[in-house]
């Protein structure tokens, strides 16, 4: 483990911020969860979930 940690250190002390943005759209893995997260985000503006939400927590504070 302690070895999985200390590559991992290795390899962001050795790349950029765009390598890793690079890395985040251009693997097919990531880049689906990546559209997966963005469309739950949409869809919770959408249907107005985090306003009820707000609206319900209004009314407990009351």
């Amino acid at each position: 483990m302690k070895d999985q940690v200390d590559y991992d250190k290795e390899i962001v002390q050795n790349t950029t911020c765009m390598d890793l943005l690079k890395e985040l759209v251009l693997v097919p893995a990531n880049r689906k969860r990546i559209i997966f997260g963005v469309g739950i985000m949409v869809g919770q503006q959408l249907s107005g979930v985090i306003t009820l939400r707000h609206e319900i927590e209004e009314e407990v504070d009351l």
